[in-house]
C-alpha cells in the first residue's frame, strides 16, 4: 500500500480500517510505504503506466508532483488550478 501524507516514519506494518470492506482489498499483513510527505493538502494519486510514475496534487500550493521509484518526488506541473479542476 502507498501513501502520501504527514508521516513520522517511512513504513508502517499497523493499519486500522475504518470500513471492513477494504479488508477484502488489501491483505491485513501488508506493509504500508510512505513515498513522500510534507505537503499541505495532497490528493490523488495516479498511477501513469507508460511512465511508470505517479502524480498527485497538493491543492494549497497549486503543484502536481510525480513520484517514481528510485528518483523520489518533484513538482511536475506548477501552477496546475487548470488540471486540478477538471
Amino acid at each position: 500500500m502507498l501513501v502520501i501524507a504527514q508521516a513520522k516514519q517511512l513504513t508502517y506494518s499497523h493499519r486500522r480500517s475504518a470500513d471492513p470492506a477494504i479488508d477484502s482489498l488489501i491483505p491485513s499483513d501488508a506493509v504500508i510505504e510512505v513515498l513522500a510527505n510534507g505537503f499541505d493538502w495532497a490528493e490523488g494519486p495516479v498511477w501513469i503506466e507508460d511512465g511508470e510514475y505517479l502524480l498527485f496534487s497538493d491543492i494549497p500550493p497549486n503543484r502536481i508532483y510525480r513520484w517514481k521509484e528510485g528518483e523520489g518526488h518533484d513538482v511536475w506541473l506548477e501552477p496546475s488550478v487548470v488540471w486540478t479542476l477538471l
